[in-house]
C-alpha cells in the first residue's frame, strides 16, 4: 500500500513537472514588458486578437520568437502598424516603432504573402526574408514605422503601387502591379525604399518632372526623375522606356549614358509612344535643358 502511495504520488509530480515543459514547448511567441527580455512577459501559442484582455495591452518591449512567422500590430485587430517577425530574438521593438504599443498578435503561414499581409508587403531581405512591413495605405515617410532604407524584396497582392525611394514619395520611384518581386536589386531600389502609395487608375502618382513608362500607353513600371540622371541602369531602367510624359521643363534623353548616342529633346506633353523616335526601348539618360 505504501508503495502504491508513493507510485500516485510520483505520477503527480510528473504531471505537474511535465505541464510547464508542455507549455514551454507549445509556445511559439514570447513577449517582454521591458528591453533584453526583462520584467514580465507573456507566452503565446496562438493568436491574442485584443492583448487587453490579458493585461499586457501597450506593454511589450521585446519579443522572442521559437517558430514560425508572427505578426504583431499597434492595434487590436491585427491593425494599425503591423510588423512580421521570423523565429529570432528582437531585444528591442523601438526601431520597428512598437515598443509598449502592441495590441494584437498573430501567426502567419510563413508564406510571402501569408493571412493579413496587407495589399503590399515589403521584406527586409531578398526572397521575402527578415522583417516585413504590410500596408493597405499610403506610407509617407518609413522612418516612422521603423523600416526607412530596409525593403529589399516585394509582394503586391492587389492594386498598382509606387515605391520611392525618398520620403514624400520623391527621389527615384517605380510603379509595380501585382505580383512577387524577390529583389528590388535590378531597380536600384533595395534597401533604399523611403515611402509608398497606391497608384492605382485616377490616382494622381506622377511625382517627377519626368516621367518615363516601361510600355506604350503610360502602362508597365514607371520611372520619377526629377533630376538629371547619367545612367538610368543604377535605377533599374536601362534599355526600359517606351511612352514618357514630360510635366516640367525641356528634357534631353538620350540611347546611351553620360547623355550620350541618339539623343531627342521633349517639351512638356504627352508622348504614348517613342517608337516613331526611334528609341523605343533604348533611353539610358536624361537632363533637363530649359525651363
Amino acid at each position: 500500500m505504501p508503495m502504491l502511495r508513493l507510485a500516485t504520488l510520483l505520477r503527480g509530480a510528473f504531471v505537474l513537472f511535465a505541464l510547464p515543459l508542455a507549455a514551454r514547448a507549445q509556445a511559439q511567441a514570447q513577449l517582454f514588458e521591458h528591453d533584453s527580455f526583462q520584467g514580465r512577459s507573456y507566452t503565446l501559442a496562438r493568436a491574442a486578437t485584443n492583448l487587453a484582455t490579458v493585461g499586457f495591452n501597450d506593454v511589450a518591449s521585446s519579443v522572442l520568437i521559437r517558430q514560425g512567422q508572427w505578426q504583431l500590430c499597434s492595434d487590436a485587430g491585427f491593425r494599425g502598424q503591423c510588423v512580421t517577425l521570423g523565429p529570432g530574438r528582437y531585444p528591442s521593438l523601438q526601431a520597428m516603432g512598437l515598443s509598449e504599443r502592441l495590441s494584437s498578435v498573430r501567426r502567419l503561414d510563413g508564406a510571402a504573402g501569408g493571412p493579413g499581409g496587407g495589399d503590399v508587403v515589403l521584406y527586409e531581405y531578398e526572397n521575402y526574408g527578415g522583417r516585413s512591413l504590410p500596408l493597405d495605405r499610403d506610407a509617407v515617410n518609413f522612418a516612422g514605422l521603423g523600416f526607412n532604407d530596409v525593403a529589399s524584396s516585394a509582394l503586391i497582392r492587389r492594386g498598382h503601387w509606387q515605391l520611392c525611394s525618398d520620403a514624400g514619395f520623391h527621389g527615384t520611384c517605380v510603379t509595380l502591379g501585382p505580383g512577387r518581386y524577390r529583389s528590388l536589386r535590378a531597380m536600384g531600389l533595395s534597401d533604399r525604399l523611403s515611402s509608398a502609395r497606391r497608384a492605382d487608375a485616377g490616382r494622381h502618382v506622377d511625382s517627377g518632372d519626368l516621367m518615363l513608362y516601361e510600355h506604350d500607353n503610360y502602362t508597365g513600371r514607371a520611372l520619377a526623375i526629377n533630376r538629371d540622371t547619367v545612367n538610368f541602369a543604377n535605377a533599374g531602367f536601362n534599355d526600359a522606356a517606351s511612352s514618357i510624359v514630360v510635366r516640367r521643363g525641356v528634357w534631353q534623353l538620350c540611347s546611351d549614358a553620360g547623355f550620350r548616342g541618339q539623343c531627342v529633346t521633349l517639351r512638356p506633353g504627352r508622348y504614348p509612344s517613342v517608337q516613331s523616335m526611334g528609341v523605343n526601348d533604348q533611353l539610358s539618360s536624361a537632363r533637363r535643358v530649359g525651363p
